[in-house]
C-alpha cells in the first residue's frame, strides 16, 4: 500500500455569538385571517451565545492507495438562543367548519446549556485505476445540560413535553448519520453512486398535534402533546456522464433513487412525499 504517514492533531476554540438581526425586537405582521398581531414577542435583555470546546483527531495516509480520519469533539455552547412558543393568536373568523385558528407566538430566548459530544470518521480507497470508495459515520450526543432562570416556558400542563428540561435532546436532530460514494471515472465516462443515511429523530408532536395546535391556544390547551421517534433512512442518488463527442455530452442525474419517503417524516400532516426525481440531459460547448 506503500508508506504509512500518520497525524495527530488537537485544537481548542472559544467562540462569541450575537443575537441575529432583529431577534431582541417584536415582529407584527398583518394578514386576513389574523389582522394584525404580535408574532414575536420582544427579547430586550437577549445576550450573546458563548460556545467553547476541543477538538482532536488521527489521520492515517497508506500511501495514495487509502485514508482514514478520526475525530472526537467535545464542545460547550453557553446561553443557547432558541425560538421558543410562549403562546398563540385567535383568528378573526372561524373557519370553513366553524372553528377558530391559532397563529404560533415565539420569543427569541437564552434557555441554558448544550453539550454536544461526537465522533466523525472519514474514509477514502482508491479500489483500481478510476475506480474509489469514499465513506464518513458520525454521531453526535446532544443535551441540555441546564436551563437558565430566565427560561419560560409558558404552556399549558398538557403541553409540558414541548419544555425543555435538562437532559432533554435538540428536536429533529438525528445522532447517528452517514455516507457511502462509489466513483467511476474513465476517459469518457464517469459515474458517482452515492447512499446517505440519517438515523432516528426526536419531534416535540406527531402530525394530529400538529393539527390540534391549530385548533386550541397554546396556554390553554387540552390537548395532550406526545414527542415521537421519526425512523431512520437512507437515500440513494446516481449521477453519471458520457462525451459524446468534443462538444457533446450526455449527463443522468437521479435522486432519490430508491424512492424512499421516510425522510419526509417532520410531524406534520398534509406535506407531499418528494420520491425518485430522475434528470436527463444533454450539454453542448464549443
Amino acid at each position: 500500500v506503500g508508506p504509512i504517514t500518520a497525524q495527530l492533531r488537537a485544537a481548542y476554540g472559544r467562540a462569541t455569538r450575537a443575537p441575529a438581526s432583529g431577534a431582541r425586537e417584536a415582529v407584527f405582521l398583518t394578514n386576513t385571517t389574523y389582522g394584525t398581531y404580535e408574532s414575536q414577542v420582544a427579547s430586550p435583555n437577549l445576550g450573546p451565545e458563548f460556545q467553547a470546546g476541543t477538538e482532536g483527531g488521527l489521520e492515517l495516509y497508506f500511501g495514495s492507495r487509502a485514508s482514514l480520519q478520526i475525530t472526537h469533539y467535545d464542545q460547550h455552547v453557553d446561553n443557547l438562543i432558541i425560538s421558543v412558543p410562549v403562546d398563540s393568536v385567535q383568528s378573526i373568523n372561524p373557519n370553513t367548519v366553524g372553528n377558530y385558528i391559532y397563529a404560533p407566538v415565539t420569543q427569541k430566548q437564552n434557555v441554558g446549556a448544550v453539550r454536544n459530544v461526537g465522533w466523525e470518521g472519514q474514509a477514502h480507497v482508491n479500489i483500481i485505476s478510476g475506480f474509489s470508495l469514499d465513506g464518513t459515520l458520525s454521531n453526535t450526543i446532544s443535551r441540555f445540560q441546564h436551563l437558565l432562570p430566565t427560561y419560560k416556558c409558558g404552556l399549558a400542563a398538557t403541553q409540558v413535553d414541548e419544555c425543555l428540561y435538562p437532559g432533554a435532546s435538540l428536536y429533529n436532530l438525528a445522532e447517528h448519520t452517514g455516507a457511502l460514494a462509489a466513483n467511476y471515472a474513465a476517459a469518457r465516462f464517469n459515474l458517482n453512486v452515492s447512499m446517505s443515511y440519517i438515523g432516528q429523530r426526536h419531534l416535540a408532536y406527531d402530525s394530529g398535534d400538529d393539527e390540534a395546535a391549530t385548533d386550541a391556544r397554546l396556554s390553554t390547551s387540552v390537548f395532550t402533546y406526545v414527542p415521537v421517534t421519526a425512523p431512520g433512512y437512507e437515500t440513494y442518488n446516481v449521477r453519471g456522464a458520457y462525451q459524446i463527442s468534443r462538444s457533446l455530452q450526455a449527463t443522468l442525474a437521479v435522486q432519490n433513487a430508491g424512492n424512499s419517503h421516510d425522510g419526509d417524516y417532520t410531524g406534520r400532516l398534509y406535506l407531499p412525499a418528494i420520491g425518485r426525481t430522475t434528470m436527463v440531459g444533454l450539454r453542448i460547448s464549443r
